[in-house]
């Protein structure tokens, strides 16, 4: 009879289970999950919500604190560049996280709640073991961020064949050419395998935005326009032209504008002028440069004319004319050239004086003679 009392006790647990799912069936799905949000927000929910409680407080007394040390203890000029106010920054921001954790973890221990608690472990577990793999990584990253790495900021650097000042090193830096519109922003890896210098009084690009270049095939450009990527180029028929930034620096274009230039043209006169050649003439072609320069109204920007003997060549005697010239008459490059020859062939049609052209002169030499000898040795037949 035990046992027949035992299966009856256990056909009467079966039948009361099947009972009690039968009535869950019937229950209202909405009033089931109504019950178990409640259940949640005044289970773990509330001790969630007491966790984060207790991490943004810390995070706003902290902050309160990191105010007041920056506003009444340090002085403005020396928050940016400062090493130690860097290092004071970082360590109070990992201060700050490290109470963060603590506060989250000692709130899930009180509460009792070992499953959020043990998990909470495993995740910092985890990005313990992460950040070892990391280390050398963030150590590198960590002092370009105090500003004691081989990149620092206000110095000057060369990324992609361009130079750039480093304005501010952080997550993204940034990176500026005075000379080139906007700026460069790039992720904080990128430099870890650069170096910076202190940078003086270096031009930080070839040209700047309006200036006129004499590029390498002798022809003549202005800057139109000068970005990171490219550099657009109006040439001297009003065509656009566009070069790569980087291929630009190493085009070696003459800037006509940054620092001024000059003109140099070579003139000859006839020998029969010898006796004058040496004081008249240069006297009188300087003179007269002088005027004409004047009237085409670039006497301001003129800072020199010099007229020199410059050889004696097989035809004529020549002349060196050398005009130096401020940078802001490099518009009038090739017109300057052409006032210079203009003017020393009307002092010539003044003065009465000889333009000499190229002559060719033909030497006879040993194959004339033995030529000759031949035809002499050996003459022509007679014709019948």
């Amino acid at each position: 009879w035990e046992q027949r009392e035992k299966d009856t006790l256990q056909e009467l647990e079966v039948n009361r289970f099947q009972l009690a799912s039968l009535l869950g069936e019937n229950t209202n799905w909405l009033q089931t999950t109504k019950d178990a949000v409640t259940d949640f927000l005044r289970g773990r929910g509330l001790t969630l919500l007491l966790a984060l409680s207790a991490a943004l407080g810390v995070w706003l007394v902290m902050r309160g604190l990191f105010w007041l040390y920056t506003k009444k203890l340090t002085k403005p000029s020396a928050r940016r560049q400062s090493t130690r106010y860097r290092l004071i920054v970082f360590s109070f921001r990992a201060l700050t996280m490290l109470v963060m954790t603590m506060s989250v973890l000692i709130v899930l221990y009180v509460a009792g709640d070992l499953l959020l608690l043990v998990l909470l472990v495993l995740i910092l577990i985890g990005i313990g073991f992460s950040f070892k793999s990391l280390l050398p990584r963030y150590l590198a990253e960590g002092r370009l961020l105090l500003n004691i790495g081989p990149v620092r900021e206000g110095e000057r650097l060369l990324y992609n064949d361009i130079p750039w000042q480093v304005k501010t090193i952080n997550m993204y830096s940034v990176l500026r050419n005075p000379e080139l519109e906007g700026i460069l922003r790039i992720p904080l890896t990128e430099l870890i395998d650069l170096h910076s210098r202190p940078c003086g009084n270096e031009p930080w690009f070839p040209s700047r935005v309006d200036d006129y270049l004499l590029l390498p095939d002798g022809s003549f450009a202005q800057v139109l326009r000068q970005t990171p990527e490219t550099v657009v180029l109006k040439t001297t028929g009003g065509m656009q032209v566009q070069y790569p930034s980087a291929a630009f620096i190493q085009l070696s274009a003459r800037n006509l504008s940054l620092e001024g230039f000059g003109v140099a043209v070579s003139f000859g006169i006839d020998y029969r002028h010898q006796a004058i050649s040496l004081e008249q003439v240069p006297q009188t072609f300087q003179q007269a440069l002088q005027a004409a320069l004047e009237r085409e109204q670039l006497a301001d920007h003129v800072l020199s004319v010099l007229v020199d003997f410059k050889e004696a060549a097989a035809s004529s005697l020549d002349y060196l004319i050398f005009v130096s010239l401020r940078g802001e008459a490099a518009a009038q490059y090739f017109a300057i050239q052409r006032l210079v020859q203009k003017t020393c062939v009307a002092v010539c049609n003044r003065e009465g004086w000889g333009i000499p052209f190229a002559q060719l002169t033909v030497h006879q030499g040993d194959g004339f003679e033995r030529l000759a000898i031949t035809k002499t040795e050996y003459p022509a037949p007679e014709s019948s």
